[in-house]
């Protein structure tokens, strides 16, 4: 008989727990509080997946402009919607409808990003409107697989994309360096009073603050050359009640996040919600005009109705994702602009370096739909 003994269950149990105590806590980092650099953001919409769009294609199977009988107005009539297609009966309770988004994304969720980095991040959660947030989190628990849950956990907020954001850098300390925000706005029974087709959409936006030792956006060799820096937000008066060729509210929000007028000249490109009431549409023409006259209606500006459908709910991480794509594909700036609110305001920069420092996302390099570039353009 040899004499080698098998370990025993207290063996086990020992060096487990000397492994957990061997992984010391991460010290706590000085981060920059300006921005976040940017490594990639998805997009899943009404038209499908923006990564698989280009120029002259039609949209995938299932994901265009479709009627449900399900969804009906005040008189009604049936209403034509966005659907982003599952390939199973749309379900139209929030919290189920969510989760089957969720479910039908999950591949592309998990195979982004470096999951090396990441999985010493934390995953926030967006919690959808009309979903309770421990359901919501318990939902995304149950499907995201235990061993790419990352270690910071997941944490389920329900600010604003632009809220988030600015109470994330506000903390100068922190251990927490990689984030993996999602967002999902499911399609529901209640129709949007906007003229458009109600849609729905999924968005993941991989980020990482950048440490004050090093630039921003280059404190790794993993780090994405784009860098969003800390979003405007500005309240004032009803914009309904205003003159309509006056872009001041505008302008005001676009001038905390582009102070210097050459900033503005480098932006190649705007995105914005596309509602186009309360004299928005007049305004932002009026803003191009003035602000941006190397704008061009057809090719620069971007309205998220085009590619989602109207809805009611924060569409900044939705935008954010198409003005990542613009900024990849013209290795430049683009500016979000959310006039959705009558009597808010906020605008995010996205600076780009001319050249990028590490290769394109494994399907980019493609261009959005033109036809589906601006919701409402002036003639």
């Amino acid at each position: 008989m040899s004499g080698h003994r098998r370990p025993s269950i207290y063996d086990r149990l020992q060096k487990r727990t000397a492994a957990r105590q061997d992984k010391a806590p991460p010290a706590p980092r000085h981060f920059d509080t300006q921005s976040m650099a940017v490594a990639h953001a998805w997009l899943l919409g009404g038209f499908g997946d923006t990564d698989e769009l280009v120029p002259g294609m039609p949209a995938p199977a299932g994901c265009d402009y479709t009627f449900d009988e399900r969804v009906r107005n005040a008189a009604d009539e049936f209403m034509g919607v966005y659907r982003i297609g599952t390939g199973r009966p749309a379900e139209l309770a929030p919290g189920a409808r969510a989760r089957q988004l969720l479910e039908y994304a999950l591949p592309g969720l998990l195979a982004r990003g470096d999951r090396q980095a990441w999985g010493e991040g934390q995953i926030v959660l967006q919690h959808p409107a009309g979903t309770d947030p421990q359901a919501w989190l318990d939902t995304v628990l149950a499907l995201w697989p235990a061993r790419l849950q990352p270690r910071h956990g997941m944490h389920v907020t329900a600010l604003t994309f632009d809220q988030w954001l600015r109470e994330t850098l506000a903390a100068s300390e922190g251990t927490i360096e990689c984030y993996q925000f999602i967002a999902v706005t499911p399609l529901g029974l209640r129709p949007i009073r906007t003229g458009h087709p109600n849609g729905e959409a999924l968005a993941s936006l991989w980020l990482r603050r950048p440490t004050k030792e090093h630039a921003p956006g280059a404190n790794t060799p993993h780090t994405a050359h784009c860098r969003l820096s800390l979003p405007g937000r500005h309240e004032h008066p009803p914009r309904h009640l205003t003159r309509r060729d006056d872009p001041a509210l505008l302008e005001r929000a676009v001038a905390t996040a582009l102070p210097q007028d050459d900033a503005r000249q480098a932006i190649g490109a705007l995105v914005w919600a596309g509602v186009t009431g309360g004299n928005r549409l007049d305004q932002l023409t009026a803003l191009l005009q003035r602000d941006f006259p190397h704008l061009h209606w057809d090719t620069d500006v971007w309205s998220l109705q085009g590619l989602c459908g109207s809805m009611d709910t924060d569409t900044t991480p939705y935008q954010f994702a198409v003005a990542l794509r613009l900024a990849e594909q013209r290795a430049g700036n683009t500016l979000v602009l959310d006039c959705r609110g009558d009597d808010t305001t906020v605008a995010m920069h996205l600076a780009c370096a001319e050249t990028a420092t590490n290769p394109p996302p494994e399907r980019g390099g493609r261009s959005l739909p033109p036809s589906t570039r601006t919701t409402g353009a002036p003639s």
